[in-house]
């Protein structure tokens, strides 16, 4: 039985450096391309084989240009959510309070939890030592929307910045010019992991699970109209355009993340 320890403090603001990008209010490290987990973990302060576990990836595996890791904002066990989990139930069974746990997970108490998402469990520092035994997990039930292989615009305008290189950096999604207002639609069918303030560069934000490792995040928004752990369907609206977090104007900003890592959206949008 291996035994591993899970602790990780960050402070809120945003650290850049050459080789990435962090945002650590939003415990997210963008990888810009040929970076090992022990660079990154070197560069951030932080245990290499905790950042591994997290990420479930090799600490000297190389991470290809967008590669998105989470980083835990305290000592905590990730967890996949079963059918029937509640945060509840969750909080009981890892004799936890509840507020503790939703707060840690950026949820509400009355958020629903489906199958398959990730949580992180806060955990005292006598119980960041523990050993856990691994348990067999049991089989998810997958909608049948997941399977789409097709995306939708999420808006229709003139495309103001692509994805690629910017102003000497790089720009991971794709600005779709819109007036202030227009309503931002679903990509494609999935679960709301987030919708509201994310951070300084994304404003307010929307980002959908699709499943089968299949993301999409939609920034700058004036307002959003759905909640976390919401259920919608391609083509619903799910926010309205703005020019909040670091913007220049009224505007979309697409992304879409296979796996962790963001690819450029036009290879999968419509023509």
């Amino acid at each position: 039985m291996k035994k591993f320890f899970t602790v990780l403090f960050l402070s809120g603001f945003i650290f850049l450096t050459a080789a990435g990008t962090a945002w650590a209010d939003s415990g997210y490290y963008i990888s810009a391309g040929g970076e090992s987990i022990c660079k990154v973990a070197d560069l951030l302060g932080v245990d290499h084989k905790l950042l591994s576990l997290i990420n479930d990836l090799d600490e000297n595996q190389l991470l290809p240009a967008g590669k998105l890791l989470r980083l835990p904002q305290s000592p905590c066990l990730k967890i996949t959510v079963a059918s029937g989990d509640t945060l509840d139930s969750l909080a009981k069974g890892y004799d936890i309070s509840v507020d503790r746990l939703a707060s840690c997970n950026g949820l509400r108490l009355s958020d629903r939890l489906y199958p398959g998402q990730q949580l992180l469990v806060p955990l005292d520092d006598e119980e960041a030592v523990c050993a856990f035994e691994p348990v067999e997990e049991p089989e998810r039930a997958v909608h049948t929307a997941f399977m789409l292989d097709d995306y939708l615009w999420p808006a229709i305008g003139a495309i103001s910045s692509p994805y690629g290189e910017r102003w000497g950096t790089f720009h991971w999604g794709l600005d779709i010019a819109v007036d202030e207002g227009t309503p931002v639609l679903a990509a494609a069918s999935g679960w709301v992991e987030e919708a509201g303030w994310k951070n300084d560069a994304y404003g307010y934000a929307v980002m959908l699970d699709h499943s089968n490792g299949r993301e999409t995040l939609y920034g700058h928004a004036s307002k959003v109209a759905v909640q976390p752990g919401e259920w919608v369907e391609a083509g619903q609206v799910i926010a309205y355009s703005g020019s909040t977090g670091n913007s220049t104007g009224p505007h979309v900003h697409f992304e879409i993340r296979l796996d962790g890592s963001c690819v450029d959206p036009l290879q999968y949008l419509p023509e």
